[in-house]
């Protein structure tokens, strides 16, 4: 996972860095919410708020503006429920379709950021995978009593 955030997302149209959190039980999280959704919508805005929620944490730290994410205490589709009310009433002047379609494409980007962080790379699985000869044979002994 690097440090330097490589990844931005634009919300409200500013540009925000994305970094994943160092916690991998946080990033875990979101990445067994967002497989759970399975398509849901519902659930859908929800983990995508809280990914953008949870990974461009500078959204409620900005000077001028009036952003106040919830809390984060564990539960991703809560948060994400809290998060998705306060993005997407951010920007009054723009319509609530663009906002959610905004949202909708900084959670997928952010979201990518997140799988990738708790996969294992190609390069370690081959590293790890102990593969057996199959030109070698197994033997397996006779089973007593099955002559």
């Amino acid at each position: 996972m690097s440090s330097t955030p490589t990844t931005t997302v634009t919300i409200n149209g500013r540009q925000h860095p994305v970094k994943v959190p160092p916690s991998f039980a946080v990033r875990e999280e979101l990445a067994i919410a967002w497989a759970a959704a399975d398509g849901n919508m519902t659930t859908l805005r929800r983990v995508y708020a809280a990914a953008v929620g949870l990974c461009t944490r500078a959204l409620a730290a900005r000077p001028g503006d009036k952003v106040k994410l919830p809390a984060y205490g564990g539960d991703v589709l809560a948060f994400g429920a809290g998060a998705y009310d306060v993005l997407v009433a951010q920007s009054p002047d723009t319509s609530l379709a663009d906002r959610v379609t905004e949202l909708f494409g900084a959670g997928q980007a952010v979201m990518i950021d997140v799988m990738e962080s708790v996969s294992p790379r190609e390069s370690e699985v081959k590293e790890r995978a102990v593969f057996t000869n199959p030109a070698v044979a197994v033997s397996t002994p006779p089973v007593s009593g099955s002559d």
